[in-house]
């Protein structure tokens, strides 16, 4: 479970520097997307879909660990 954990976190370390801060804003943080959108000057859509996208993006490098 920590090896998952640790893998997670390296998956994340490795997106964009955008999808990165929201990711981190929303997970660890637990800020709304309102929230974030402020924080970051953007909508709270754009927030949302930057999310959302980082969200497949990191399901998908992880479908090939099976930690």
């Amino acid at each position: 479970k920590k090896e998952t954990k640790q893998n997670l976190i390296n998956f994340i370390n490795r997106l964009d520097d955008v999808s990165k801060e929201v990711v981190t804003l929303r997970i660890y943080g637990e800020l709304s997307f309102k929230e974030i959108g402020s924080l970051l000057g953007k909508s709270e859509n754009f927030a949302r879909v930057t999310f959302h996208r980082a969200k497949l993006k990191l399901y998908k490098e992880m479908e090939g660990y099976h930690g």
